[in-house]
């Protein structure tokens, strides 16, 4: 988690298309090691899609289980906003974010994070909302880890 955001926000919506549609909120970077990390604890496939606000700048990986089968960004060390962390956004202009979104099928690729909030629904129905928070207890964090 990036320091300076202790807390997370997700809607989860329900399966469509055979796919669990997760978006995070827009002040947090999509993030490339939870995509990862689902799909290999899973056992199952994953796409993960970070886009700039220009749609040209934009990130994207496609996994299976433990295998990367795409992945295109280049990832920054920044300061955005006044946040530390990595953002990987890389300019491609040659696919553009809904066309790979349609070229994988996935389902309400016109949905995202602040329409939903603003009341739109996914196809399947209401979504959940997760919201998770970093512990700030050492032991707690290593209850969780194991």
């Amino acid at each position: 988690m990036i320091p300076d955001k202790p807390t997370r926000h997700f809607f989860i919506a329900p399966s469509a298309q055979g796919w669990v549609a997760i978006w995070e909120d827009p002040r947090y970077f999509a993030d490339r090691t939870l995509a990862q990390a689902l799909a290999r604890h899973l056992q199952t496939w994953s796409v993960w899609i970070e886009v700039g606000g220009n749609g040209v700048s934009w990130a994207r990986g496609l996994y299976e289980g433990s295998t990367v089968c795409e992945e295109r960004f280049e990832a920054v060390e920044t300061t955005f906003y006044g946040e530390r962390g990595v953002v990987y956004l890389t300019f491609d202009p040659d696919t553009m974010p809904d066309e790979w979104i349609a070229q994988l099928g996935l389902p309400d690729p016109d949905l995202h994070y602040e329409a939903i909030l603003a009341g739109a629904q996914p196809s399947a129905g209401p979504p959940l909302y997760l919201v998770v928070q970093r512990s700030n207890s050492d032991m707690s964090s290593a209850a969780a880890g194991g």
